[in-house]
């Protein structure tokens, strides 16, 4: 698995504003072949952290024009460039 860490710094106030705006780009994540899965978390009352799981990074590579899109659209929410890391997973502990 590949993934790919955002950090999103805001202004006060702004999260739920931030989350809806994910969450109407859904049907985006949902075309992005590769994608398993992403979330969104308040990491402090200015941060949200986006976490994406990708298959590999050839996937994610694939879909970048796509998922760029989304990102040029939340620049007007946050306060400047995201944080990104990424790389592939190492360790995984699953409880099922």
């Amino acid at each position: 698995m590949f993934y790919r860490v955002a950090k999103f710094k805001h202004e006060l106030g702004k999260t739920d504003e931030i989350m809806e705006f994910f969450k109407s780009n859904e049907d985006t994540f949902k075309s992005s072949e590769g994608l398993k899965g992403v979330f969104y978390f308040n990491s402090s009352e200015k941060e949200v952290v986006g976490v994406a799981m990708w298959e590999s990074k050839e996937h994610f590579d694939q879909s970048a024009d796509r998922i760029q899109g989304v990102m040029s659209g939340i620049m007007k929410l946050i306060s400047g460039p995201p944080e990104i890391s990424e790389g592939n997973s190492g360790y995984k502990f699953d409880r099922d």
